[in-house]
């Protein structure tokens, strides 16, 4: 993880240094501080991140848990008006519809 942050100073400083027309001292300067008001940033848009995930989770765990309640309560009242209507016989099952 280390290497890849350190290939992404590079590729930034070198940049700098190309399109910006820098110094080597103040692209580094520049760097240092977009690093400095990362970090403030950083913490503040991790717990952004993790609200927002949180917030998908539950959302996504509450429409499950809908969709499998209703399917078992669907399931279960059927599978037991079946057996109602197993038990029944044609005159009392006439009079339940009715």
């Amino acid at each position: 993880m280390r290497e890849y942050f350190l290939e992404l100073f590079y590729i930034i400083f070198f940049l700098l240094l190309l399109f910006q027309k820098m110094s080597a001292s103040s692209a580094m300067l520049y760097i240092i501080k977009f690093l400095i008001n990362l970090l403030y940033i950083f913490p503040f848009l991790l717990r952004f991140i993790h609200s927002l995930s949180c917030f998908f989770l539950m959302s996504i765990s509450f429409s499950y848990l809908l969709f499998f309640s209703f399917s078992f309560s669907l399931d279960s009242s059927s599978f037991a008006l079946f057996l109602s209507f197993d038990h029944l016989n044609k005159t009392q099952l006439c009079d339940v519809l009715h």
